[in-house]
């Protein structure tokens, strides 16, 4: 906050928003926890990459993360910070094909490897009457733990997924209605990461209720390749580290140069955020300063 931080990630607690819903959709307690992964794999989870991986955690350490992330939000609040919680895109477990074998839900095939990688969550069609049923359920039962918030993050097509068959553009659509309908003033939080978000996803979107996070700005930048993404709101993003490794090196004339030159180019006036998106953390501390 003292550095100026207003927008943070705030998913903590988010295991227990997953519990309440799956246990509406004919999950026992011990597939409930089949579907989380160990604390450390979080946010692969949440991005659609695995699920159940060195898991399961307890139900005290899940409701430990609640009161946790209680604390947090009315922390974040007297700092005036507006938090990201997560968003619900159609990312389902896996078993859910089996349980539900009349429903549209892909397989989420393999990440990090083809033969020997992460099974990813499955994926619920979003044109399917489920999803809306899901959808409602999810975020009915984040804000009776959490509240509101302005932003709702979530990646459809992370990092390769599968999307054959898959109507992108009317899968954004949905996605972006039932975030929408329960929360009509958010904004839908995307990666601008390999070649997300496609344009056939963000053509499905409401324009003005999404905003783009261009995750490698400092050496990869989208927002120029891509025009601003069409007149949506985006942020210049660093990511600084992968795996939180840190390097004999820094790129400080990039950081003080290309946030500037973003700003002053036609499609600055669509640039809502500098931010950083660091895989580690206490990396290289002259950046952050920066």
């Amino acid at each position: 906050a003292v550095n100026g931080i207003n927008m943070p990630l705030a998913i903590i607690g988010t295991e227990a928003v997953w519990q309440r819903t799956l246990r509406q959709f004919n999950f026992s307690e011990k597939e409930i926890l089949g579907f989380i992964p160990g604390p450390a794999y979080k946010a692969w989870w949440l991005m659609g990459n695995l699920e159940g991986w060195c898991g399961p955690v307890s139900q005290q350490w899940i409701d430990n993360q609640v009161i946790l992330q209680k604390k947090i939000l009315k922390r974040m609040k007297e700092l005036g910070m507006t938090p990201v919680f997560q968003g619900f895109y159609g990312m389902v477990p896996d078993l859910m094909r089996s349980k539900f074998p009349a429903n549209k839900i892909y397989n989420g095939g393999l990440w990090a490897g083809d033969k020997h990688g992460f099974q990813r969550p499955a994926f619920l069609d979003p044109s399917d009457p489920l999803f809306d049923q899901m959808a409602s359920v999810f975020y009915d039962e984040q804000q009776k733990l959490f509240g509101e918030t302005t932003f709702y993050g979530g990646d459809p097509f992370h990092e390769g997924a599968v999307t054959e068959g898959i109507d992108i553009t009317l899968s954004a659509a949905k996605i972006h209605q039932s975030m929408l309908k329960k929360h009509p003033k958010s904004i839908w939080v995307l990666q601008g990461w390999w070649d997300n978000p496609r344009k056939e996803l963000l053509d499905g979107t409401e324009k003005d209720h999404v905003m783009i996070l261009d995750l490698f700005a400092e050496s990869k930048p989208q927002w120029e390749e891509r025009q601003g993404y069409d007149g949506r709101k985006w942020a210049w993003c660093t990511l600084l580290n992968f795996g939180s490794k840190s390097g004999n090196f820094g790129k400080l004339d990039t950081f003080a140069i290309e946030p500037v030159r973003a700003l002053k180019s036609p499609y600055g006036k669509n640039a809502y955020a500098i931010g950083t998106m660091m895989e580690g953390n206490e990396t290289n501390p002259v950046n952050y300063e920066l």
